[in-house]
């Protein structure tokens, strides 16, 4: 049983997901996907030239662009051995969504992503945002270096500067500097499990509702998953799963023989396959199971309603439209009395109060 618009279609989510880096080498070979310089099993190459791309074109470009953004911070974080020197943000929504919205409704969500990507972290600090439009579902896919940029700031202390005469502790208020710093701090958006489900909220609050999406379950139990794991179920669809037949050939020579995978790989590489061919019917589960959680909160919520004003409308029971409107008015008569007392009270109080000073 699923959850349905007033027009009779599924309900529609947005979906935000990020993906933390702490090394340049796992940037680059995020941009090369991302960037279409391998191979993308998920794309149609007829398309990737529709895709858009803002800021960096290429992974070699992205590396550079994230490389220098980090070397302008003054504080590294701390508590970390590597800390996160970018974030991968995936935006995309359900299949509904594209499939019941037209094209100016689409860009519209897209475009106030990336509004709100670069108001939250700078517009320089969002080095490269691409459109994917190669795939079943569209979606966005952005690099951002969490920098955070302080103000200098006066903090005021009282310290202990002596004593008088009587031995009794003399103080006095001293001002304390901290200078302005750019510090690199994926912490500060994106600390614990709280703040990740704020980050989901943010982004319901400020874009996704604007579209007409709604957020996902607040405080459900689903895993978090990489980026590139989740756009990929979500984009293939139901198809047959494929089963790789033959091994591959790393390298070859006619002098000394080919270079084939063994049979360990061969038989890692199929169960991966299969494990990766099977994960959306996972993730269309998830979506399903938030449309039956979102129905019984509604229902509930309307069960409740119904127990609360049960004994309010049951003196209104077998009124005329007239007589209903009547004991309203005098309602609102009391009401307005018991303000006026209520008032005139407090003035008295009050007056009693100053001729007892």
């Amino acid at each position: 049983m699923n959850l349905f618009c007033a027009n009779g279609d599924m309900m529609a989510y947005a979906i935000l997901r990020i993906e933390k880096h702490t090394a340049l080498v796992t940037v680059r070979r995020s941009g090369k996907h991302k960037d279409r310089e391998q191979e993308t099993p998920n794309a149609n190459p007829e398309l990737t030239l529709t895709n858009e791309t803002e800021g960096t074109k290429t992974s070699a470009e992205l590396v550079v662009a994230v490389q220098s953004r980090v070397n302008l911070a003054t504080v590294k974080a701390t508590g970390t051995d590597k800390p996160v020197i970018a974030v991968e943000y995936l935006i995309t929504a359900s299949p509904e969504f594209f499939k019941n919205s037209d094209e100016d409704t689409i860009n519209a969500y897209f475009d106030n992503a990336k509004s709100w990507l670069r108001k939250k972290h700078g517009a320089d600090n969002v080095v490269s945002i691409t459109r994917h439009n190669d795939e079943k579902t569209p979606h966005l896919s952005a690099f951002v270096v969490p920098l955070v940029e302080r103000q200098e700031s006066i903090r005021k202390r009282s310290v202990i500067v002596g004593k008088d005469a009587n031995g009794n502790q003399l103080r006095e208020t001293r001002e304390y500097s901290t200078p302005a710093s750019i510090n690199l701090s994926a912490k500060h958006f994106f600390g614990g499990a709280k703040a990740l489900s704020e980050l989901q909220t943010e982004f319901h609050q400020k874009v996704g509702i604007h579209s007409g999406l709604e957020r996902g379950i607040e405080g459900s139990k689903a895993n978090h998953q990489r980026v590139k794991t989740f756009y990929a179920n979500i984009t293939q669809g139901e198809k047959p799963v494929e089963v790789p037949k033959e091994r591959l050939v790393y390298e070859k020579s006619w002098f000394r023989g080919d270079l084939v995978e063994t049979d360990a790989d061969f038989a890692e590489r199929v169960a991966q396959s299969v494990k990766d061919q099977l994960a959306p019917v996972r993730d269309v589960a998830l979506l399903a199971v938030q449309e039956r959680q979102k129905r019984r909160e509604a229902e509930n919520t309307a069960t409740e309603f119904r127990k609360r004003s049960e004994p309010l409308l049951k003196p209104l029971q077998g009124l005329s439209v007239d007589q209903v409107k009547d004991v309203l008015r005098l309602a609102s008569n009391y009401q307005r009395q018991n303000e006026v007392e209520r008032q005139g009270k407090q003035a008295q109080a009050t007056s009693r109060g100053r001729k007892g000073r």
